[in-house]
């Protein structure tokens, strides 16, 4: 935002990680909240398309600014890409950050559109077209969805509460007797082969189940 007496040119310089899809094909803009034709305004557009794991997405938009204008915006919808879990930040639910864009601005004459406009295709720079006033935007804190690490040591507590209970129940159901009388030796061999047998039984179970899967 802010005023252009008599008009002038503004250059916008954006970088966005990967992991934010841009849709360049989305651009909108809106002069003091009305909207108009982005190819009225751009005088030179640079962009240098995402690449995942490897680079961000950098866009330069020259802007030629009518002399009434007051606030122009700007907008481009995003998408989130798809992380791993070795991706995500160390504080991944504190969201993600986008860094601050870049805003140009400067007094130019019409007869230099043409070079801007070829300077900025061709390197994305504005730097050596006219002498501009640079002015930092703030940054962006986007909240990402986030994995549930949690959740694999959950399910090995909830598997071995199951399974110690299902197991001391069984064993408490074949070792123990009518009263509080001392079994016969007889008595506890078989019952430990019943135990036995049970166990390789449930396990044999839990080994074609997690095969199954």
């Amino acid at each position: 935002p802010g005023s252009a007496p008599g008009g002038g040119l503004a250059c916008v310089e954006l970088t966005v990680p990967w992991s934010m899809r841009v849709w360049t094909h989305t651009l909108r803009m809106a002069i003091d909240g009305k909207e108009v034709d982005a190819d009225s305004l751009l005088v030179g557009q640079h962009t240098r398309p995402a690449v995942d794991r490897r680079h961000p997405l950098e866009m330069v938009l020259c802007l030629r600014l009518p002399p009434t204008a007051h606030t122009v915006s700007i907008s481009l919808r995003i998408s989130r890409a798809f992380l791993l879990l070795v991706e995500h930040p160390p504080d991944a639910h504190r969201g993600a950050d986008v860094p601050a864009p870049r805003l140009h601005y400067c007094h130019q004459s019409g007869s230099e559109t043409g070079d801007l406009s070829r300077l900025v295709h061709a390197t994305g720079s504005t730097d050596t077209v006219c002498s501009m006033q640079q002015v930092l935007g703030k940054g962006l804190l986007l909240q990402m969805p986030t994995p549930d690490v949690a959740m694999p040591y959950n399910v090995i507590c909830l598997t071995s509460t199951v399974l110690a209970v299902y197991f001391g129940a069984c064993f408490a159901a074949l070792v123990s007797g009518s009263g509080n009388l001392p079994l016969e030796k007889q008595n506890r061999k078989a019952l430990v082969a019943r135990v036995v047998a049970v166990v390789v039984a449930l396990r044999s179970k839990i080994q074609a189940w997690a095969k199954g899967k």
